[in-house]
């Protein structure tokens, strides 16, 4: 029997970060992982000297509590920035890459938008404040902004994040910060303004937007090797059981007791355990997905006319393309591309297109390339291409995630030490995972 303050069963980021979080604050660990590696949904593989990410692309650091918590132990130690122009991001509006606005003036030139859509957003401090709780963030925007508006700019930005349909998603989920905005202050143009105005005089770090010489996996591999020993990999849960000292957690590699279980796994894992432990959780375990297809090009650099100065271009769904978006990966970081190459990497389907995920590898090959030719002027096919298919990629935010919310929480109050943690709760990027993760620390 391997004793412990905490067990930790997942080890993607927001169980390595719980992990290494416990561990700072002088706990014993013991990390259950049920495949053969860590890392979750990140992966970096090196093909032809070509550096794919067949999950998270790049790590965003702006929180100060993940930021202080990445650089006390020391994983930022070899981050490397992106390039200065990735702060440059694209639409696309017919046909063409068009720079987002990167002020309120410029923004009255941007093309994306009618001059009726534009005039309609100048009215948002006089719209009033929605009473659903559940509103989902296209009628949240509409309302806001205006419908045009609201399609043109918002869609675009939600099927990149969440892969997601903004007719379905929830905006107090998915934008939570903005929700609470209209609710304190009744605008978002006002509640901006007046954050901006609460904050002067007050020092901020930049944020930084970060990846690693071997890619993201690299960050996996050093909180890895920080918490080694108290790791054990192939390790399924067989049961589950609350006994008087707390969870007695049991798989082939291990028979382990300790007063905190954290769970940090997809919600339809989680739903399992939780099965294991005796509280059925049926909202967890039907947890919407939404599909994705990553699809890697590697092109000849001088068969792109396009200068691919900037992070990449999302893609509104009413321009009649199947890409969600292009990720201009090996202008962001070095070594991604050999030599006289460029690295693009595309997303199809998302929850607006789940048949995507059934396409064979040479159509969805065909349809990246033929939409990068349409839009970055590629002239010459790709001498590379790698697909990787995820059946379940992010979890939706959409009618009944409040509930399942709320499940959770009943859940933890009758298992005291428990925690459920994960993508489904709190955010789907990096950050809001380790965040999550360092958050867990009970004293």
């Amino acid at each position: 029997m391997h004793r412990a303050d905490v067990i930790i069963i997942g080890a993607g980021i927001t169980g390595l970060s719980a992990a290494l979080a416990w561990r700072a604050k002088g706990k014993k660990v013991i990390i259950l992982e049920p495949s053969e590696q860590a890392g979750g949904s990140i992966r970096s593989v090196k093909d032809h000297q070509f550096l794919c990410e067949l999950g998270p692309n790049t790590l965003m650091v702006s929180k100060p509590e993940v930021r202080e918590f990445l650089e006390s132990e020391q994983l930022l130690d070899h981050a490397l920035d992106a390039a200065p122009h990735a702060k440059r991001r694209f639409l696309v509006h017919k046909d063409r890459l068009v720079p987002l606005p990167k002020s309120p003036v410029s923004a009255l030139t941007f093309p994306v938008i009618s001059t009726t859509a534009k005039l309609r957003m100048l009215a948002e401090p006089f719209m009033r404040s929605g009473v659903n709780r559940d509103e989902s963030v296209a009628s949240f925007f509409k309302r806001r902004i205006g419908p045009e508006a609201a399609r043109e700019l918002v869609g675009p930005f939600i099927s990149g994040v969440y892969a997601g349909d903004p007719e379905k998603m929830l905006a107090r989920f998915c934008m939570p910060s903005l929700y609470q905005m209209e609710r304190e202050h009744g605008s978002l143009c006002l509640g901006a303004l007046k954050r901006k105005k609460g904050g002067k005089g007050v020092p901020r770090r930049a944020s930084r937007l970060v990846s690693w010489e071997n890619g993201i996996s690299q960050l996996v591999e050093e909180m890895v090797e920080k918490v080694f020993d108290d790791m054990r990999l192939s390790a399924p849960i067989t049961s589950i059981q609350r006994e008087l000292m707390g969870f007695v957690v049991r798989s082939p590699a291990a028979i382990c007791e300790a007063p905190n279980l954290v769970m940090a796994a997809p919600a339809y894992e989680s739903a399992q355990m939780l099965n294991k432990l005796g509280q059925p959780s049926p909202l967890l375990a039907n947890c919407h997905y939404a599909p994705m297809v990553v699809v890697h090009l590697g092109v000849d650099v001088e068969a792109v006319r396009h200068p691919m100065n900037g992070f990449g271009a999302l893609i509104s769904r009413t321009q009649g393309l199947r890409s969600l978006g292009i990720l201009f990966s090996s202008t962001l970081f070095p070594g991604r591309s050999p030599a006289s190459h460029t690295l693009l990497t595309v997303f199809i389907g998302g929850a607006t297109d789940p048949r995507a995920l059934a396409m064979e590898d040479e159509e969805l090959v065909r349809i990246a390339a033929s939409e990068c030719a349409r839009l970055l002027g590629m002239t010459a096919p790709p001498v590379f291409r790698r697909v990787t298919r995820w059946e379940k990629a992010i979890p939706q935010y959409e009618q009944g995630h409040g509930e399942m919310i709320a499940e959770i929480e009943e859940t933890e109050k009758m298992q005291p030490g428990l925690q459920v943690l994960g993508s489904f709760r709190g955010g789907v990027s990096l950050q809001d995972c380790i965040l999550s993760g360092i958050g867990s620390v009970r004293d």
